[in-house]
């Protein structure tokens, strides 16, 4: 790609997986790297390791610290009274009022710019 463009360097954003494909170009082109910037970072050691055709993941449990932090906030709103707007006492009951609106389709929301974004049930979840 670096030839292709007719640059001396590579400058070059990775993002999940790209990440690794970053790591591994500028391990063997260091002369030849520029800017580069990783974001959601797979773990360099855990990518080789794996089974074939699979990509071992630092993110492998995710869900379970997602859903412990969700439930936490359940608990603090709650703890918190009247100072926690969401849900009206019951968060959890909110929040799965919501899981169902989102099951039956996505809801159309914007940014502060205007743009509209879709929140899906997926996304949510």
């Amino acid at each position: 790609m670096r030839a292709a463009l007719g640059e001396e360097r590579l400058n070059y954003l990775g993002q999940s997986y790209g990440t690794y494909l970053g790591m591994v170009y500028a391990n063997m082109f260091t002369g030849r790297t520029g800017r580069f910037v990783f974001d959601s970072v797979v773990h360099p050691e855990r990518r080789p390791t794996g089974a074939p055709s699979t990509t071992p993941s630092s993110r492998i449990g995710s869900d379970v610290a997602g859903r412990q932090t969700l439930e936490e906030f359940f608990r603090l709103c709650v703890a918190g009274g009247e100072r926690c707007a969401f849900g009206d006492g019951d968060p959890k009951a909110a929040f799965e009022r919501i899981i169902d609106v989102l099951r039956a389709g996505p809801v159309a929301l914007k940014t502060s710019d205007g743009t509209p974004v879709p929140l899906t049930y997926s996304r949510a979840r």
